[in-house]
């Protein structure tokens, strides 16, 4: 176990590491003319951040559920609309995480078990799709994003057909407007 002043020194170097890699890309940027949209930057950067924590955390600490890893896993699998998603996960599962159906199935979204698409799901509980991890929860919203969500929409007109709750997108853009999310 590492001490107090160790583990500061360790978050530190972390966050040092990753604004090292940030002014790397804007510097190389700049010298070489590219032009990056903000889109384009904002990307190669989350792909930076990826490689480095998977440098410095080991990959068992990324399978313990928590907000920071749950945005490393969003960011990982590429899934559109993180603060939308983050919104939607607080909406199924609280801000503690503390769901029956996140703890018992891990899920996340609330997803029940498709029959029309593939899915990272292995069993049903409580009518609601079960996980082997909260990860491949995350991947399973993934791939349903792929098979359903059409880029050319918004991402709430993607949600209406996702719940049964009517209300659902004005809680979850509701949620969205948090700053904890952000």
């Amino acid at each position: 176990m590492k001490n107090k002043k160790e583990y500061t020194w360790y978050n530190a170097s972390k966050d040092a590491t990753k604004l090292l890699i940030i002014g790397i890309l804007i510097f190389m940027a700049f010298i070489f003319g590219k032009a990056y949209s903000k889109y384009e930057l904002q990307n190669k950067i989350d792909n930076a951040i990826i490689k480095c924590d998977m440098l410095t955390d080991s990959i068992y600490d990324k399978t313990i559920l928590s907000w920071r890893n749950i945005d490393f896993w969003i960011c990982y699998f590429k899934l559109h609309h993180p603060d939308i998603i983050k919104a939607q996960i607080i909406q199924e599962c609280g801000y503690d995480l503390t769901s029956k159906i996140c703890i018992e199935n891990n899920n996340l979204f609330g997803m029940k078990l498709p029959y029309k698409r593939v899915t990272t799901a292995l069993y049903q509980n409580r009518g609601h799709a079960g996980f082997s991890t909260y990860i491949e929860c995350i991947k399973d919203m993934k791939m349903f994003q792929n098979a359903y969500y059409d880029t050319t929409k918004t991402y709430y007109s993607f949600l209406q057909r996702y719940a049964q709750d009517s209300n659902y997108v004005k809680k979850v853009f509701k949620l969205t407007k948090n700053p904890v999310i952000r």
